[in-house]
């Protein structure tokens, strides 16, 4: 098993804030201007974690799969 860099773990944290970042402002967007309210319960803040860091794991893996493939197929230069 191989050791994360702590760069991967950034680009995750990034990829993390700025997807809980976009999924904010379109769940408050759309609880404002078709609901008429905003949800403040504590569920709605786990919501507000939980669904950008599933969305970061899934897409964090799939592209981390498809670098480490290209990585290892690409040809050695001189």
């Amino acid at each position: 098993m191989e050791k994360s860099s702590p760069s991967s773990w950034r680009s995750f944290l990034r990829l993390w804030l700025v997807l809980g970042f976009a999924y904010f402002l379109i769940k408050f967007a759309f609880n404002l201007g078709i609901m008429g309210w905003i949800d403040v319960r504590p569920v709605a803040f786990l919501e507000l974690a939980v669904v950008p860091l599933g969305q970061s794991v899934v897409f964090w893996a799939i592209t981390r799969r498809a670098r480490s493939g290209a990585a290892g197929t690409q040809p050695e230069q001189d």
